[in-house]
């Protein structure tokens, strides 16, 4: 059976939702007038010294700023995942929408909003004292409001575990709590552990790739899927790889080109298009187009410009 298909949620107002939520959980800040208009399903209990909250809720928003935080000194850590629909986690360094049985972390320390639109989320999240985990205190920050992605080995297992405790959150479970309870922090911990690893793995990998790049940087068939099966991994993954600098694979290709042409530009007495072929471009164009977006002039623009201030005695 379905874990959204079972019972343990009761139904609860709007108000009563935010102020339970504010009690037993953590304090937030909800707008009134958006949660007077709520009807949700709540389920909440704790499980030795983690909480676990089970909630059902359509187009809902809060947020934790300073004074929500001080409410609520303990530092927590908080993992959750979306049994159907999703929701977006956001912080000061931007924002991960996390959908069904995906996994979201957020570090109760830190400000933070959350938003739910109008397909209804139902979703399981475990709040753990951050003293119980192996993880440093910087290492819960550095995973606020992120997403956790299936590269990380861990993800699955995780998944698999809240999905379980979700479907017993209503059962006698206290001759099992401090078993329970230590089972699930330890898989926390160890997905944490993959994070960090896999972060560092990410920046070295992210390194040799754009090394590579430099290498066949002419070549007119370089792209996601060749780079991908020079690294045996998978496209998708080089595209995730390069995500978190804002910049996809194919600009960071094209940019590297446009920068590197420009020695010839400067010094070679080359055509502009001759010189567009040469860095792997197939027609002029489109790199004048790309030139002119990363350096704000076509090249024959730049060339005369560097020129004339080369001629400046």
């Amino acid at each position: 059976m379905n874990a959204s298909e079972l019972s343990g949620l009761r139904k609860i107002g709007g108000a009563e939702l935010s102020h339970t939520i504010s009690a037993a959980h953590l304090s937030w800040c909800f707008d009134p007038a958006q949660t007077r208009r709520l009807e949700a399903s709540l389920a909440l209990r704790s499980l030795g010294a983690l909480r676990l909250a089970r909630v059902r809720v359509t187009e809902w928003s809060g947020r934790r700023s300073t004074r929500e935080i001080r409410a609520n000194p303990e530092p927590y850590l908080t993992v959750l995942m979306p049994l159907r629909g999703s929701i977006e986690l956001a912080s000061e360094q931007g924002s991960q929408r996390v959908g069904k049985h995906e996994l979201g972390i957020w570090d109760s320390t830190r400000p933070m909003s959350f938003a739910i639109g109008r397909t209804s989320l139902e979703m399981l999240s475990v709040l753990v004292p951050q003293r119980l985990l192996r993880a440093s205190r910087s290492d819960c920050a550095g995973q606020h409001c992120s997403r956790i992605g299936r590269d990380n080995v861990l993800s699955e297992l995780c998944v698999r575990h809240m999905t379980t405790l979700a479907r017993f959150l209503d059962d006698e479970l206290r001759p099992y709590e401090l078993t329970i309870s230590d089972l699930t922090t330890s898989i926390f911990d160890a997905l944490l552990a993959g994070e960090r690893g896999g972060l560092r793995d990410r920046h070295r990998l992210l390194a040799d790739i754009k090394e590579y790049i430099e290498c066949y940087i002419v070549e007119d068939t370089l792209s996601a899927a060749t780079i991908a099966d020079a690294f045996d991994i998978t496209p998708r993954y080089v595209h995730k790889l390069f995500e978190p600098g804002g910049c996809s694979v194919r600009d960071w290709i094209l940019r590297r080109r446009v920068e590197r042409s420009t020695s010839d530009l400067e010094q070679s007495r080359d055509s502009v298009t001759t010189i567009a072929y040469k860095w792997g471009f197939k027609d002029l164009g489109h790199y004048s187009r790309v030139f002119r977006r990363v350096f704000g002039l076509p090249p024959s623009t730049w060339r005369l410009s560097r020129a004339s201030r080369n001629s400046v005695p």
